[in-house]
């Protein structure tokens, strides 16, 4: 560790890695899912601007509905400009968002984000599964699934997403983190508390 990270303030994000360059064999449950979501026509897209208005206005409504803070505008357009922003389509409906970002050897899942009440045409999953399609095409070495609750409680949703990614392939790897705020690491240590226990939504 560096003597820059000594004078920080550490806490750790645990997240689902995928090592690209090992065959990975689908999980039964995601694979009858994906197949689903391709009987059902959906398709996948790079977004295009004119896009914009009506992607954010569904990531807003998502992050009210999970207590995070959504995406604003400008960032939308940075990752517009990243050519790492993709549409779900159903019926020329916007149904669902995909953004990555380029880390160096691998991609990371920055958001996923789908319409509710198109939740039955399996629509998130689609989502993931072509995000990993993506790092591999782009000859990828790895992808980050993003963050999990490794010790969630069985009775809450964030044990639910921890499991959902797990059936994706990869492996757990907890990520040390480096902050200057105290404040904010203690937030951030009571936030992890509540959602591994059911006490926020």
């Amino acid at each position: 560790m560096g003597l820059q990270n000594k004078m920080k303030f550490k806490d750790y994000q645990d997240t689902i890695v995928i090592d690209l360059n090992k065959q990975q064999a689908m999980n039964k449950k995601v694979r009858w899912s994906y197949n689903k979501a391709l009987k059902n026509n959906i398709v996948l897209k790079k977004t295009e601007l004119h896009e914009l208005k009506e992607i954010h206005e569904l990531i807003v409504a998502h992050g009210e509905e999970n207590n995070y803070k959504s995406y604003s505008m400008d960032r939308l357009l940075n990752s517009l400009d990243s050519d790492l922003m993709f549409t779900a389509l159903f019926e020329g409906m916007i149904i669902g968002v995909l953004i990555l970002s380029d880390n160096d050897d691998g991609l990371k899942v920055d958001t996923c984000v789908c319409n509710k009440r198109y939740k039955n045409l399996e629509v998130y999953t689609f989502l993931w599964v072509k995000a990993i399609e993506i790092a591999k095409w782009m000859n990828k070495s790895s992808i980050d699934l993003g963050g999990i609750y490794v010790d969630a409680k069985p009775s809450t949703k964030y044990y639910n997403i921890t499991r959902f990614k797990e059936r994706l392939g990869g492996e757990v790897v907890r990520k040390e983190l480096y902050f200057n705020n105290l404040i904010y690491v203690i937030g951030r240590k009571m936030v992890r508390f509540c959602k591994r226990n059911g006490l926020m939504k």
